[in-house]
């Protein structure tokens, strides 16, 4: 941090470390993940494990309509 302050004083440009620029890399990449991760579990679980909820997003509301 103190190298980021003095560079800003001198005006000279100021390089990261290459294994601070890999550990945001392997942030990012985690992050991206769980997100697909989640995406995928939400569509697996919520709509093929759950028949009702698949026919209520087929059908809708046509089978109240029908009723009446």
């Amino acid at each position: 941090m103190i190298n980021f302050v003095l560079s800003q004083i001198n005006g000279q440009v100021w390089n990261p470390p290459y294994g601070l620029l890999w550990f945001i890399l392997l942030i990012g990449a985690l992050m991206t993940a769980g997100v697909g991760l989640m995406v995928f579990n939400l569509y697996v679980d919520d709509y093929w494990a759950d028949e009702e909820f698949r026919k209520e997003l087929r059908f809708g509301n046509r089978k109240l309509k029908r009723v009446k």
